[in-house]
């Protein structure tokens, strides 16, 4: 009776579902799986680790060489639709080279984000214009929390320009977007 007990055991510990990595578990499409039967090794959801968590953010062309410049090492982050949550990030590093393949989808118009998209890309991912990538790493300790997967906007205060200063950068951009150079 013993051994079918501790047999019995084994087969129910077999059930159980394990990652082969450590971390938070989060499954953002867990209530389309509920009652379904799932095949072994399904994936049902990721582990996390959130001590190293990165946020990937674009910036155009026409506010990258400011940011480049003069933006300082904390940013602000607010957790998107949910403006009472706050916290602050250390600009990890800014990718000066103009880029046109997204990180994610999600920064594209079609997934809600504010970069515009190729219309010809069924990915969603290309940019119809070349962009810079900033990556952000949160602070630790923070009280919210910020999950793969989940849309932040970052706020980056730059050094405040003159009426003059700032009517002369939109004037040479205008020149730089007709003619491309």
């Amino acid at each position: 009776m013993r051994e079918q007990i501790q047999r019995n055991v084994q087969d129910l510990d077999e059930l159980a579902l394990r990652s082969p990595i450590r971390g938070m578990w989060i499954a953002p499409e867990i209530e389309r799986i509920r009652g379904r039967y799932l095949r072994r090794g399904e994936p049902v959801g990721l582990a996390a680790d959130l001590g190293s968590l990165r946020i990937r953010a674009v910036a155009g062309q026409t506010v990258a060489s400011r940011l480049i410049r003069d933006a300082p090492p904390v940013t602000e982050i607010r957790v998107n639709g949910r403006p009472d949550m706050y916290m602050s990030g250390t600009i990890e590093k800014i990718i000066p080279a103009g880029q046109e393949q997204l990180p994610s989808a999600a920064l594209g118009y079609a997934a809600g984000g504010s970069t515009q998209t190729d219309l010809g890309d069924p990915s969603g991912k290309r940019a119809a214009e070349p962009f810079f990538e900033i990556r952000v790493v949160p602070s630790p300790g923070r009280k919210t929390p910020v999950l793969p997967g989940q849309t932040v906007v970052l706020r980056l205060e730059t050094s405040p320009k003159t009426l003059m200063e700032q009517g002369w950068r939109a004037l040479l951009q205008v020149f730089q977007r007709r003619f491309r150079t």
